[in-house]
Order: C-alpha cells, then structure tokens, then sequence
C-alpha cells in the first residue's frame, strides 16, 4: 500500500492544476489495459544454461539480478480467465514447446488504472502469473518463501519494485516466489446465483488463484533449487488476510507449512449494510443486468468501471477502501484454534501507528480522526460511548498522546492489534508455536505519521534504494533495520523459529508471557511491548457482543 502515498501527493497536485493538470496526469501515470499477457520466446542454446529451468508446462529463461541471483518473471500458472473463464475458478496453465522468455514484465491485474501509477507491462484480466527469484537453478532444497501482496483486495500487484525478492533470496540464501491473483469484482464477486459449478465459488477466486500457484509451487518449486516440503506464505496486509484464511483451509493444509502475517488478520466484528449478495447486485446492476454470459460480453473497462459503485458506497460510509465489500469471510476463533492443531509455526506483527497511514486516504477535515474512529467502529456496532472508553485506555497507557494520536491508535488497537492478539491466542492454544514482533521505526519524511502501515515493507525486502521506496524511507534509513528483519523471516523459513543477531533467543508467545521483537533502532527483544492491549481487547469485545 505504499504506493498509494505517492498518489496522494499526485492527486493533491492534479486538483491543484485543474484540468491541465489532469491532462498531465492522464498522460503520464494512467496504465494502459492489455487484452492478453505476452509470451516471447527465445533460443535456449543462446541463454546461460545457469539462467534456463524446467516447469511441467515447458521451459523457461531467466536473467541475473544485481545480486547475483537469477530471476525469473511472470511464469503464468494458470489460462487466462477471460471469456467463458471470466468468474471461473482458476485452471492450470496450458504448456508451450520452445523455452519461454521470462525476463520482462507481465500485466498487473484489473484495477483503477490511477491508484499505483504506470506499470511497465500494463494491466489485464489476463494476469495469473508468479516470479522467482532463485540463488541457483539446480536440484538444491533451499526454504520458499511465497509473498502474497496487499492492497485492499482491489489494487496493487507482485511485480511493484518494493517486492523485489531478489535481496531477500541472496541474503537469506531461500527461493522466493511472489503471486499475483484476481483483484476487484475481477477476484471476489459472488455470482453463485447465475451460474453452475464453474462460478460456485466466484466470491474468492482471488483465493483459488493462490491456492493454484502453490499447487504450482509444489510441482516445479524443486526444479528452481527451492524445497517444496518447506515453504512459508507470507502476506501483508489484505495478502495477510488471505493467509489467515487459507491457514483455516483443509485444502492448503499440505501447500504450505509455516505462515507470516504482516499487519493483518481478520475484520472483527461485521457490517451488516455489506453482504456479499448485496455487492454482487450493485454491481450487476451497473453492468446493465443479465446472466452470466451476458455479462461475460462486457469489457474489461466496463467491469472495472462497474466497480466504481463499491468506491461511492464506501465513500458515502466515510471510507475510501472497498475491502470490506470485496473480502472472505473472516476466520473465528475457533477455526484458528482448530487450524493450530496443525501445529504449523507463525510469525505475525504490525507496525506501531498502523492506522496512521489512512489519514491519507480521506478528506482533511476537522476533528477527522475522532471522526474515523467513530464512523469505522460503529459500522460493526461499536457506539460513541464505548470508542470513547477504549480511548480513556489509550491515553492512560500513552500519558500526553495528542488527541488525534489517540483516535488513531484505537483503531490500530482494533482492527490491528487485537486481531493478531486474538491469533496468538487461539492458534496457540494447543501449542503452536506463534511468535509476535513490533515495527517500531519512524521514516524521517514523515514524522507526523509514526511507525504507519506498510512502512515495514522496504525493510523485509531490503528494497531501500528502491526509488518508490525512498519516497517513503528516505536516502538513508538504516540498513541494519532491513538485516534484522530478513534474517528473522529466512530463519523462521528454514527452521520454523526466527533469529535476529546478537540478540538473545525469541521465544514463542503464551498466555501467560508475550516476548516480542521490537524492529527499530536498535532492535530489542521485549518481555511486552503493548501490555495495556489485555484491557483495550476485553472491553472492545464485550463492546462487539452488545449490539
């Protein structure tokens, strides 16, 4: 979601220019809508036979990264869902003879062709495809870290630079493999009613097509040197949502074996002006109506223009995010208690002033934040008086927080860190082991924000020089920062529990005792870093079982 900080200053400065400041807009930053994802391909005995791999659909050419590892882009692992595929569950890719160029960028999946800039290879229905990034093509067993990418369900993509995973697989010495899957209405409307078992699950697609690129992952992961009996999905974000779900899943149970969850787990509460059915109505209803093939006629840009009845409504509810219309259902808690019979290890966490972030995405007006917390709080049925007390919390555990800090820490408390608290413990229960960190650094550009969402992203990748990335970060944020944070991930990869250097053993949380990594400056092993959450989670639940 980092990206979106960027637009916001370029949106600021098109409302600015007026018309021809939209005209430039329009000209520089709009991505174009390509009808298919391009397949080149090349001669093998002219390619590095270090930089050639074998997949089970054919083989594929790859390029050396600046670290020394190879890459390898936009492998499609499933046909295209367009045409009759449109709303279908995903299907296998088709194979190809001839060795396939994997060198240069494929389309990101439909989305406001506005929200992250231009993309190098456009945007498509046609955009079910994985990268790799490998230290070497061979038959080694190197841990796989898969990267689900965030963004609301709705926008964003595996190839922005920030994801660059080649930083991750050199330093860590593991395969990294991000996945793109359908976004918008694209990935997650429910169109069960209007069609047979092709669309029976139509409102998690998006899901599905994940749960393809591991089965991929598990059938060619070996051929890339990566082991597919040790594999970690790991997602921030909405891509943490999903991985939340698909922890709950007996169909995944076998496609992975460790979990990261980056700020991000379930939506607690519910909303109950948004259903599914409700979605798909309005959605259906903007498209002019039909059936299923009728509606399968309908272009692209008609689909995705279709959408924009989500944005209104959500706009009109005070928001700009149209996540809660678009996601799966979330897990309970006793599907995560059940799911920790599993015994699969997991690593989650948040950043410190996650919800800072958002101010971004509303209107400045007076009083905004206590404004943001009332309006998402009481959309899932908690009243002024309640917010109001789970503010008192704060400013009793956080003595001379400004006011506005405050409202935006109940939400980060909320949505954010009870959640996760609610995974430990659950999870947990039956001895999972389930350890928990804290982002705790500040970028120098944007002091007025803290530690906010997706911040961290840079850091986990090592991506700091990425010039997207220094927008956020700046120049010259500390590397060590990045280190710490790879090396905690790639250890948990390799052996299910994460190590920093020079710091004492991370124990996994309990009930009882909650240690958590601090990721800042330096980074600390803490015995707990947000004690007061106990009595902030006890009231806001009780305040959800009283509506």
């Amino acid at each position: 979601m980092k990206t979106l900080l960027v637009v916001v200053g370029i949106l600021a400065a098109v409302a600015a220019l007026g018309v021809a400041g939209w005209l430039w807009y329009s000209a520089e930053y709009l991505t174009e809508t390509v009808e298919r994802m391009e397949w080149r391909f090349v001669e093998a005995d002219r390619v590095d036979p270090a930089l050639l791999a074998e997949t089970g659909a054919g083989r594929v050419a790859g390029s050396r990264h600046p670290t020394g590892v190879v890459e390898f882009r936009a492998l499609p692992f499933a046909r295209p869902p367009v045409g009759d595929l449109r709303w279908a569950a995903p299907r296998p890719a088709a194979g190809w003879t001839g060795t396939l160029d994997a060198t240069r960028p494929a389309p990101r999946c439909m989305q406001p062709s506005s929200i992250v800039g231009k993309w190098p290879g456009g945007q498509s229905e046609d955009c079910l495809w994985l990268s790799v990034w490998t230290p070497e093509v061979n038959a080694g067993t190197r841990p796989v870290v898969v990267w689900i990418h965030g963004g609301g369900l709705w926008f964003g993509g595996a190839g922005e630079t920030v994801y660059n995973g080649g930083f991750i697989a050199e330093r860590g010495d593991v395969v990294v493999v991000n996945v793109q899957y359908r976004l918008g209405v694209f990935g997650w409307l429910d169109l069960a009613h209007l069609g047979g078992p092709e669309v029976a699950r139509s409102g998690t697609n998006g899901e599905l097509d994940v749960l393809l690129a591991l089965e991929w992952i598990r059938q060619n992961i070996a051929s890339f040197g990566g082991d597919p009996e040790n594999v970690t999905l790991m997602g921030e974000s909405a891509g943490s949502y999903l991985v939340a779900s698909l922890l709950q899943q007996d169909e995944s149970a076998a496609l992975f074996h460790k979990a990261v969850l980056m700020s991000g787990v379930i939506t607690p509460g519910e909303n109950p002006e948004i259903t599914k059915s409700r979605t798909a109505e309005r959605v259906v209803e903007a498209l002019g109506g039909g059936g299923l093939e009728q509606l399968r006629t309908r272009s692209s840009a008609d689909v995705l223009a279709a959408q924009e009845v989500l944005a209104g409504d959500a706009a009109e509810g005070g928001s700009a995010d149209i996540m809660p219309y678009l996601e799966m259902r979330p897990p309970s808690r006793e599907d995560f208690r059940r799911a920790g019979l599993g015994g699969k290890p997991l690593l989650h966490g948040n950043t410190r002033d996650e919800y800072h972030f958002f101010t971004l995405m509303v209107p400045e007006e007076p009083d905004l934040e206590r404004g943001m917390a009332l309006g998402m709080l009481g959309a899932v049925g908690v009243d002024e008086t309640e917010v109001e007390a789970l503010a008192d919390i704060v400013r009793g555990a956080i003595p001379g927080r400004p006011e506005a800090d405050v409202y935006l820490d109940v939400l980060t408390a909320a949505l954010m860190f009870h959640p996760h608290r609610v995974l430990s413990d659950e999870y947990g229960a039956n001895g999972a082991p389930v350890y928990y960190y804290l982002f705790d650094w500040e970028s120098p550009l944007f002091p007025e924000l803290g530690a906010f969402h997706a911040l961290d992203l840079p850091f986990a990748f090592g991506t700091l020089d990425d010039e997207v990335s220094q927008f956020t970060v700046g120049e010259e944020a500390p590397r060590g920062l990045s280190d710490d944070m790879i090396d905690a991930i790639t250890s948990f990869a390799r052996t299910g529990q994460p190590a920093v250097a020079g710091l004492p053993a991370w124990p996994s949380e309990t009930p009882e005792s909650r240690p958590a990594m601090l990721f800042s400056v330096p980074s600390e092993l803490l015995e707990d870093p947000l004690p007061w959450l106990g009595a902030f989670s006890a009231l806001f639940e009780e305040s959800l079982r009283s509506r």
